[in-house]
């Protein structure tokens, strides 16, 4: 029964989450500074929008980006570079705001100090966000829940562990993402009659 819930589960995030033109935008890119130590390249001064969603016992917003993608061309510019075979990247939740949960990519509930495999040196993987509306300590009024994390490398290339990281997430869409949708229906009526 709980295998068929979470395909449904995941079966409607992915219709939810929709596809971009990059399948990669917005995604947490993985990589190593020069020094050795494992660091993400992120917009992290925006939160990342998760949409509403209702179904499989999951209220509230919710979806599957950001993921996690390795780097997958050097960027010495900016003193990133690809990882090296051997690696073995781990993702480590550190802190979570109340009413906020993260799950790994197999949908199993974290808590601080719980980890999952992001991969070797090239990977693309995609924890589950959740803005939990049902959860006792949900504020209608808050705008913004936070997740901190840390990357570290398990694998022998021996990167050093990443500083902590946090990402905001919010259930409010960007100005002018309601007047697309508007916008989309008022073409989608139009092309009807």
């Amino acid at each position: 029964m709980r295998t068929r819930m979470m395909t449904g589960v995941l079966a409607v995030a992915g219709l939810a989450c929709g596809a971009s033109a990059d399948p990669h935008d917005g995604d947490f890119v993985v990589g190593v500074g020069g020094l050795g130590v494992l660091m993400i390249e992120a917009d992290l001064d925006e939160a990342f929008y998760l949409p509403p969603f209702n179904s499989g016992g999951i209220v509230g917003w919710f979806g599957d980006d950001p993921g996690f993608v390795s780097l997958d061309e050097d960027e010495p510019d900016e003193d990133f570079y690809m990882l090296g075979v051997g690696a073995d990247v781990w993702f480590v939740l550190v802190a979570v705001d109340p009413a906020f949960k993260v799950y790994d990519p197999f949908f199993n509930l974290m808590s601080p100090g719980d980890s999952f495999a992001l991969g070797g040196h090239e990977f693309d993987v995609h924890p589950f966000w959740h803005i939990d509306s049902d959860d006792a300590a949900f504020d209608p009024t808050q705008s913004e829940w936070h997740a901190t994390f840390r990357l570290i490398d398990k694998g022998t290339t021996g990167y050093g562990v990443s500083g902590d990281y946090t990402a905001a997430f919010t259930n409010v869409p960007a100005p002018g993402a309601g007047a697309l949708l508007v916008l989309g229906g008022v073409c989608a009526a139009r092309r009807r009659r």
